[in-house]
């Protein structure tokens, strides 16, 4: 077992664990929107998990959607849900797995860089979390992630409330946030 790695536990009616999982660490994807007259899902940001273009056409293709617990239909995805992306696992084409929306909040207060602009770290509420290296900041409230959590991308938000998301590594990998103006960065910590 990796002692950083998260993984995924079955427990029998007697509560004990009689399977593990090693599950990825990587960012997800973040739907944009699923088209059923062409079978087409899109993204807003793929991830890391599917390398090919900003959508997946699924016409002729065996698909497995989980989604709260229970297997859903493609049909069942929506805007911003973030989605873990498997290819050729249990039996399927693609397997999907939805971790949820970007609905953490928290305001955020600092960010700590050794290389800027790339972070290591940032602090929402007072808890500092890893950035992922793979991650993105949407400034206009979801509509797009088009810039990187980047000490040039947060520096107007400082003591702004935002929404994150926490990657399966707890590494934070999407901020959204609707604030525009100047920001202080007298909270800024240089080198670590």
């Amino acid at each position: 077992f990796a002692k950083d790695g998260f993984y995924r536990a079955w427990i029998n009616e007697d509560g004990e664990v009689y399977r593990t999982a090693a599950r990825p660490t990587t960012t997800p994807a973040i739907v944009d929107e699923y088209k059923e007259s062409t079978e087409k899902l899109t993204f807003k940001h793929r991830g890391d998990y599917y390398t090919g273009s900003s959508s997946i056409d699924f016409t002729d293709e065996d698909v497995l959607v989980e989604k709260g617990g229970k297997f859903v239909e493609l049909s069942d995805l929506v805007e911003n849900d973030v989605v873990y992306i498997d290819t050729g696992s249990y039996g399927f084409d693609y397997y999907l797995s939805v971790s949820g929306q970007i609905t953490k909040s928290g305001k955020f207060q600092s960010y700590k860089a050794a290389t800027a602009p790339a972070l290591d770290q940032i602090r929402i509420d007072g808890t500092w979390y890893d950035v992922a290296p793979n991650n993105k900041l949407s400034r206009n409230g979801g509509e797009d992630f088009d810039d990187n959590i980047d000490s040039n991308g947060l520096e107007d938000i400082y003591g702004k409330k935002v929404k994150y998301f926490l990657n399966r590594a707890n590494q934070v990998a999407f901020i959204i946030s609707d604030v525009e103006g100047t920001g202080d960065d007298s909270n800024v910590i240089y080198g670590v």
